[in-house]
């Protein structure tokens, strides 16, 4: 009986499934680190059109999946401040305000562009259903993700920022520069919705 035992579990061992790889408890899908051959989530790839909400991407890979997934976050709401702090500068561009009459306002601006990222990470959360975890075959984890932050919220993001640096705050409402970012974002929206109205 013993011998019919000892086949039957070398059977089973011979049998069975791929075993998991270190750490992989969740039996989530392998991938090598230069081929990446799982294939990229299709969101990821082709990031959503939005007029409601903007979309950055992020990735990691840690040894931790924890931590891959909070550096991938951290990756993405930089994304996020870099895209806010663009159009910014381009309303400030196109509106030829000047930071100070001597430009002595460019430090307190640079102090802004700073804070718009821990800004952001306070406010937004990936998007659901878009983040994507696996385990490389060296045992790390890889972490893709889609952060969003709605469109609404990146003026009062972008508000509270400025209004941290009192002078230059005053500034920006005196050129009425806030009324202009403001209607540049709304813009920005409207033209989404058309473009999502004629391409349905």
């Amino acid at each position: 009986m013993r011998i019919w035992l000892i086949i039957a579990a070398m059977l089973m061992a011979s049998c069975g499934g791929s075993k998991p790889g270190p750490g992989n408890e969740l039996n989530l899908p392998e991938a090598e680190i230069t081929e990446k051959s799982v294939p990229l989530p299709s969101w990821f790839v082709d990031i959503p059109q939005d007029e409601t909400f903007h979309f950055e991407r992020g990735e990691a890979t840690e040894e931790s999946m924890e931590y891959a997934e909070r550096l991938a976050r951290q990756n993405a709401a930089a994304g996020l401040a870099r895209w806010l702090r663009q159009r910014a500068e381009e309303t400030l561009n196109r509106t030829g305000t000047r930071l100070g009459a001597e430009g002595n306002l460019h430090a307190a601006w640079e102090r802004v562009a700073q804070s718009i990222t821990s800004e952001v990470l306070v406010g937004v959360e990936p998007a659901p259903g878009m983040l994507d975890a696996r385990v490389m075959q060296d045992g790390k984890y890889h972490v893709y993700l889609l952060m969003r932050m709605p469109r609404d919220q990146a003026f009062s993001t972008f508000k509270k920022t400025v209004s941290k640096e009192e002078e230059l705050y005053e500034s920006f409402l005196k050129d009425k520069l806030m009324e202009e970012f403001k209607k540049d974002l709304e813009d920005y929206k409207k033209d989404l919705q058309s473009r999502s109205f004629d391409n349905p």
